[in-house]
């Protein structure tokens, strides 16, 4: 996939990475707990000098989030149930802005993925920083109606072997088919919103 010519955007290569968790502290609870961490390496035209107009890559985030979405359901099934939590990300490259890993996981690659998904109306838990090639991301996760469901916390720790480049930025997509395992820290249930809107919607 690539983005128009004004923009110049391009994905230069993709990684997904499916978790399949059976147990904790040895003990099983129901379904596996997965994991799924999608992410892709996209060039950044931005970096060579200061630009104060972004839009064009907050633009092409509704593209990323698209793909990202197909490539992450396509590892749910019947086994697995739908996803249930999501969160973001974003490594920017060394020669990159802070903002720029926002700009491309912001509004218009929340609503693409919200999309996919269905049913999503809380706001998606994200995470961003600047990295060298390698570099790790610690990206959150929470219950995609509703953000105070706690059993639904959760952090996936994502990486693109190669990325990102100095003038790249790797963006990051995680979803997962259930809470963690043995959650038991209570607060507000997942049965507790079915069919209500989260005290938050990103609109």
């Amino acid at each position: 996939m690539k983005s128009g010519k004004s923009t110049k955007f391009m994905i230069r290569k993709s990684a997904v990475l499916v978790e399949n968790i059976f147990l904790e502290s040895g003990r099983a609870d129901g379904i596996a707990l997965r994991r799924v961490t999608a992410m892709v390496a996209i060039n950044n035209p931005l970096t060579s000098k200061r630009v104060a107009n972004i839009a064009p890559l907050i633009k092409y985030g509704a593209e990323i989030g698209d793909f990202l979405s197909e490539k992450l359901l396509a590892q749910f099934d019947a086994e697995s149930g739908p996803v249930e939590s999501y969160g973001k990300g974003a490594i920017v490259g060394a020669n990159g802005e802070i903002e720029h890993g926002y700009a491309a996981i912001t509004r218009p690659f929340a609503t693409s993925v919200r999309k996919a998904f269905g049913n999503c109306t809380a706001w998606m838990a994200a995470n961003v920083k600047r990295g060298a090639i390698g570099a790790a991301l610690d990206v959150p996760m929470a219950y995609k109606e509703a953000l105070y469901v706690r059993t639904h916390y959760d952090t996936v720790e994502a990486m693109m072997p190669d990325g990102p480049l100095p003038d790249e930025i790797v963006v990051i997509l995680v979803g997962a088919n259930r809470g963690r395992l043995h959650a038991r820290i209570g607060g507000l249930k997942k049965s507790d919103v079915r069919g209500r809107r989260d005290v938050y919607v990103d609109l």
